[in-house]
C-alpha cells in the first residue's frame, strides 16, 4: 500500500508539471497514473533473415474483446509508423484505424527524427519520410494522439555524425540541431503540429564511437540543450523523456544509480520521466514468451523497489519479437502455464507493482471471486515474501497453496477462522518439506473452497 501511495503521490505531482505544458501526456482514465504500452514488432524468418511483419498489431485489432481490461487501464497505445507502412494495405489500415476509434484508444505513432542511416541522417530527411506516412494514415482515418521519436541522440552518437560537419560539431550539438529542425517542421505540420512528442533515448548503449556506453553527461546535455533550442526557436519541445534502459546488458549498480540521476535531472527541468520496461536480454529466437513476463517483473523490482525509481509514466514495450502471442489477457482457472501473451504479462506487471489498493480489475470476462490476493511483495522474491489478501466475510478455513510451473502443488497450509478485511501471510519461499525453491515462476493460490479462490504469480530469484 505504501509503494502504491508513494507512486500515486509522485504521479499526481507530476501531473501538475505535465498540465503546465500545452503539449503533455495525460492521465486520460483518471486513475492516478500514466501508462503506455507498445506491443512487439512481430518477426518471421525469411530467406533474407528476420523481418518485421506487424502481426501483433493486427492480432490485437482483430480480437478487441480479448484485451478490454488492458484498454481500460492504459492511457496510450503505440506502434511504429514504418511497420504499419511496410506491412499493411490501405484497406487493412482503414479497418484497423476504425477499430482503434471504436475502442477509444489514444494512439502514439512511433517515428524517426534522426537515424544512423544514409537516407535519414538529418531532421529534414526524417521529416520527409515520416510526413508521407502520417499523411497516408490520416487519409485512412487514423486519429494520432501523440508522436514518439526513437533515439535521435543515440543515432548521432553511434554514427559519430558531428564529425561529418565543417566546422566539426560534437555529436551532442549535431543531435540538438537536427532534432530541433525536425521538431520545427513538425510544429508547422497541419496534421501533427499540436501533438505531444515523447523522446526515447537509450542508456547506456555501446557503439564503435563510444565503446564504454552512452555517456550520461552527454545524454543530459542533449536533453537540456534540445529543450533550450526549441525555446529559442519559439516552439514546443518534447513532452517527456522515455528511458530505454538496457538493464540486462548493464547490471552493475552504478548504472542503476545513474538511471536515478537521469530521472532526477528530468524532474529538475520539469520534464516528465517515463521508464520503459522490456526484456532487454532476449534478442534471439530461442527466447520464450514467458521470458518477457519474467524480465519486466525483474526489471520492475530492481528499478521500483531496489533503487526506488519514481517514474511519471510507465511504458511497457517490446522492441523484440516476444511475446509472440498478444492475447488473451486472461484465463479462467485453472490457468494454463505454457502461454504468456503480451497483454497477460502487462496485467501481471500492473497487478504486481501498481494495483496494491482495494480496487481490483477483472481478468477479461471472468469476475474476481473471494478471496482476493491484493499483492505479493517483494515480487520477484529471494527469501521471504508477504502475501497480502482480502476477505469480505468470515472464513473458517483458508488454504494457501503454491504450485510450480507444471501445476504441481509444492506447498500448502491452512489457516482457521479469519475475519473480514486485509490479511498477510509470510511465506519463506520453501516447499512443504522446508527446501528452498529453485529460481523460477510459481503460482500462489488462496482458496476458501473449490469455487472461491484466487491465483497470482510470483517470481523466485537466487538468494
Amino acid at each position: 500500500m505504501s509503494l502504491l501511495m508513494s507512486k500515486i503521490s509522485s504521479v499526481l505531482l507530476s501531473l501538475l508539471v505535465i498540465g503546465s505544458f500545452s503539449y503533455g501526456f495525460y492521465d486520460t482514465n483518471n486513475d492516478g497514473m500514466i501508462i503506455r504500452i507498445c506491443p512487439p514488432p512481430g518477426r518471421r524468418l525469411t530467406p533474407h533473415g528476420w523481418r518485421c511483419t506487424g502481426y501483433p498489431f493486427s492480432e490485437l485489432m482483430d480480437n478487441p474483446d480479448d484485451w478490454d481490461t488492458t484498454r481500460s487501464i492504459i492511457d496510450y497505445f503505440g506502434y511504429a509508423s514504418w511497420i504499419l507502412n511496410d506491412n499493411f494495405t490501405n484497406a487493412e489500415l482503414s479497418t484497423y484505424f476504425a477499430q482503434l476509434d471504436t475502442m477509444g484508444v489514444n494512439f502514439v505513432l512511433g517515428v524517426i527524427a534522426l537515424k544512423n542511416l544514409n537516407y535519414a541522417r538529418s531532421g529534414e530527411l526524417c521529416y520527409a519520410i515520416e510526413s508521407a506516412r502520417w499523411n497516408r494514415y490520416d487519409s485512412l482515418g487514423l486519429e494520432i494522439a501523440a508522436l514518439g521519436i526513437d533515439e535521435p541522440f543515440t543515432a548521432a552518437d553511434q554514427g559519430n555524425m558531428g564529425q561529418s560537419e565543417f566546422p566539426i560539431l560534437t555529436d551532442v550539438e549535431y543531435a540538438i540541431r537536427e532534432t530541433a529542425d525536425w521538431i520545427e517542421l513538425v510544429r508547422a505540420d497541419s496534421i501533427v503540429g499540436d501533438l505531444p512528442i515523447s523522446l526515447s533515448e537509450a542508456y547506456p548503449r555501446t557503439s564503435f564511437a563510444s565503446p564504454t556506453g552512452t555517456c550520461k553527461d552527454d545524454l543530459l546535455d542533449f536533453i537540456s540543450g534540445l529543450q533550450e533550442e526549441c525555446d529559442e526557436r519559439g516552439i514546443d519541445g518534447v513532452a517527456d523523456l522515455s528511458l530505454d534502459y538496457d538493464w540486462a546488458g548493464y547490471g552493475d549498480s552504478s548504472y542503476w544509480q545513474e538511471v536515478i540521476e537521469i530521472e532526477e535531472f528530468a524532474d529538475s527541468i520539469g520534464l516528465p520521466f517515463a521508464m520503459i520496461f522490456w526484456p532487454a536480454d532476449h534478442t534471439y529466437p530461442a527466447a520464450e514468451d514467458e521470458d518477457f513476463l519474467i524480465d519486466i517483473l525483474y526489471q520492475g523490482n530492481l528499478y521500483l523497489n531496489t533503487y526506488n525509481g519514481e517514474p511519471d509514466i510507465f511504458d511497457i514495450t517490446s522492441w523484440n519479437y516476444i511475446p509472440i502471442q498478444q492475447v488473451p489477457e486472461s484465463y479462467s482457472p485453472p490457468k494454463p502455464v505454457d502461454e504468456f501473451p503480451f497483454t497477460y504479462s502487462f496485467l501481471n506487471f500492473y497487478d504486481t507493482f501498481l494495483d496494491a489498493d482495494e480496487e481490483f480489475f477483472a481478468y477479461g470476462s471472468v469476475s474476481r471471486r473471494l478471496p482476493i490476493i491484493s499483492s505479493i511483495s517483494p515480487n520477484p522474491v529471494a527469501s521471504n515474501s508477504m502475501i497480502h489478501f482480502m476477505l469480505s466475510e468470515y472464513a473458517r478455513d483458508v488454504n494457501i497453496s503454491v504450485y510450480d510451473i507444471c501445476g504441481r502443488r509444492i506447498f500448502s497450509q491452512s489457516i482457521e477462522t479469519l475475519s473480514p478485511g486485509s490479511h498477510t501471510f509470510l511465506w519463506n519461499c520453501r516447499d512443504s518439506s522446508g527446501k528452498h525453491l529453485s529460481p523460477g515462476v510459481y503460482f500462489v493460490q488462496i482458496a476458501l473452497d473449490a469455487s472461491n479462490k484466487d491465483i497470482s504469480r510470483v517470481l523466485v530469484i537466487d538468494q
